[in-house]
Parts: structure tokens; sequence; C-alpha cells
């Protein structure tokens, strides 16, 4: 009972959900009203001012109707449009954010050994054994020249971010646009550690910070991967 509570408060917390039901009950009673309650009395030995709120509730109705369609218009199908060019827009840099997250995994070796990870071996090991993929992380940028690499690559992977933050917060879940924000202030506060081969908390450092370009950029893609009949549902949340 309390999840569906919370869900239902959830659900009525979106402003397209509000104005969906608000403006369907409005159409209804005008239906109604006009059809059937107009020429009726039925309500007039109980409330003798029934026809006079009626007439009243019928005009605030029409109001209704029309700024539901006014909202419709102006504010949804517009939406509707920028959500669909952030999608194709927000691909091309996920995708290099995804090619420079390649760059940086392929000088990790996998426990000590020759063998490299892979991008989805890597993300996965994260999951699975966060403190040994983190041990290997450190043990394989050791020393400064690599540390530099390393801050480069994610430096444009923060640009970035930063763009799409920028560009897209609006659009984007209020979730995803926190976790965008904290990432750009971890990265801010790890420009402050210098990258040295003897200090293991810099790389303790820009590991985090890693793990959050990978986390975000998979829960972007999650964001913008929509089938065309949840499309509605999704303008919605």
């Amino acid at each position: 009972m309390k999840k569906k509570l919370e869900q239902f408060n959830e659900y009525f917390k979106t402003p397209n959900h509000i104005v969906f039901w608000v403006w369907n009950f409005c159409l209804i009673w005008i239906i109604c009203y006009q059809y059937w309650l107009i020429d009726s009395d039925f309500l007039y030995p109980y409330w003798k001012g029934a026809d006079i709120a009626g007439d009243i509730f019928y005009k605030i109705s029409l109001s209704i109707i029309a700024a539901g369609i006014f909202y419709f218009i102006n504010v949804f199908v517009p939406r509707y449009f920028q959500k669909n060019k952030m999608e194709e827009q927000l691909i091309p840099h996920l995708n290099h954010i995804d090619e420079l997250s390649s760059k940086i995994i392929r000088e990790i070796n996998k426990d000590g050994t020759d063998v490299k990870y892979t991008l989805d071996s890597f993300f996965e090991s994260l999951t699975t054994n966060n403190d040994g993929v983190k041990k290997d992380f450190v043990d394989s940028y050791n020393n400064y020249d690599k540390g530099l690499i390393l801050e480069k690559i994610i430096t444009f992977q923060k640009e970035h971010y930063n763009t799409i933050l920028i560009n897209y917060n609006d659009l984007l879940p209020k979730d995803t646009v926190v976790e965008l924000s904290e990432f750009c202030n971890l990265y801010f506060k790890s420009l402050g550690i210098s990258f040295k081969s003897d200090e293991e908390f810099s790389r303790s450092q820009w590991f985090l910070l890693f793990h959050q370009v990978l986390f975000l950029s998979k829960k972007l893609r999650g964001v913008i991967k929509i089938k065309k009949n949840e499309t509605i549902q999704w303008l919605c949340k």
C-alpha cells in the first residue's frame, strides 16, 4: 500500500500528468453539464445554488481546457522535438567519451598480468570486484607521465559532460543533472591533487573520477534509449 502511494505521489509530481488528468476531468464535466445537468434539477432540493455553482464551474472548466490546449501546443510539442534532437546530439558526445575511456582502460593490466581490460569487462568488474579493479587501475597508472595522460583524457571527457550539462539540463532527469554537477565538482577538486607515483591517494581520487565517467556515460545512454511506443511515457517523466 505504501509503495503504491509513493508511486501515486511520484506520478503526480510531473506537470504533464497533472495537466492531462485535470484537462480530461474538465472535458468530461463540460460534456455532462451540457448534455445532462444543465436542464436537470435533481440537486436543487438539496442545494439551492447548484445551478449557479454548475455554471461557474462550467466556465472555469472552459478556461482550463483552453489553457491545456495552449500548454500542449507551446510546451508539450516543442519539448517532444527538443528531446528527439537531444538524443541525436548526445550520441556523438557519448561515443567520444567512451572512445577516450577505452584508451584509459587499454593501459590497465588485469591482476598484474599482461591481460588488458575491455570497456565492457572493466565496467562489469566495477560492479563485481570494485577493490580489485581499483588496485589494477592504481598499479597501472603508477608514474607521473601516465598520470598526465590520464588527467588530459579525463579533462576532455569533463568538457563533453559540461557541454551536456549546460545545453540539456532542463531536458534531462533531475537526478542525472545533479550527478553531472557532482562529477564536474569532483573533477575540479581532483585538479588540486598532484598526480605522483608515490601518492596512492591521488591515483585513488582519479580512479573515483573515472568511475563516475563510466557511470554517467551508461546512465545517459539509458536516458536516450527510447522506443517509439514509449515516447509519450518518457516525456512525462
